[in-house]
């Protein structure tokens, strides 16, 4: 889980943590796509889901989309965002977002 906004990242690892699901947190996507990179080499590790704030400090969550497209990763992505902004559904869509 990848947020810049501390309480939201907390919030939506608790939710999932009590789902049974195991998480790993970021706080922007440049350390999102570091864990991801480590996670290469311990199978263990590799994520089922990548859950994403859109808008963070560095790299957005459209980056780390991106930068997994360029790799061609088959890596399900959740992005989140409490903007409601139109252009964010274009920039979604256009990545490849199947529903806004």
């Amino acid at each position: 889980m990848a947020d810049d906004d501390e309480d939201m990242r907390a919030f939506v690892v608790a939710t999932l943590q009590a789902d049974g699901c195991s998480t790993a947190e970021a706080h922007d996507g440049d350390e999102l796509l570091k864990l991801l990179r480590d996670a290469l080499d311990q199978p263990d590790l590799r994520p089922d889901v990548i859950v994403s704030d859109v808008k963070m400090p560095g790299l957005s969550g459209f980056g780390v989309l991106a930068a997994l497209q360029r790799v061609k990763s088959s890596l399900p992505v959740i992005l989140i965002t409490i903007m409601s902004d139109d252009s964010i559904h274009v920039v979604a869509k256009r990545l490849g977002a199947v529903g806004v």
